[in-house]
């Protein structure tokens, strides 16, 4: 009786095991995949808004905002490049993989506040 039951629960761990590494935790990957290119793609609407409103810059402010504009855009690439890698990441790496992708949506994150801060205070 005692083996049957140490089979069972053995089976169940390894069961449960292997729906999040290959099919439990798919959904909320894939949720988690969609709201970051959401959160990117707000943030590219966001600019060129904020590109729009840049015209009002005089010479010396609107030269720091484009070098700062160049910087969000090496940064996305970056973000953009880490979510790539996530989509293809195992269930082992998955952690790390998306560890790395906030840390690039941070870092992005703050580029966007210092472009909005140029724009408040030029």
């Amino acid at each position: 009786m005692r083996r049957t039951w140490m089979a069972l629960v053995l089976a169940f761990f390894t069961f449960s095991g292997f729906l999040m590494a290959f099919g439990g935790e798919d959904g909320k990957r894939e949720d988690y995949q969609k709201q970051i290119e959401l959160r990117l793609r707000t943030l590219r609407q966001n600019l060129d808004e904020q590109k729009a409103r840049s015209s009002i810059l005089k010479d010396d402010a609107k030269v720091r905002f484009d070098e700062d504009m160049r910087i969000f855009r090496e940064k996305e690439k970056i973000a953009a490049a880490k979510l790539q890698r996530l989509r293809a990441a195992t269930a082992r790496t998955w952690g790390r993989g998306k560890a790395g992708v906030e840390a690039a949506m941070q870092d992005l994150n703050r580029q966007y506040e210092i472009l909005e801060e140029r724009l408040k205070n030029p």
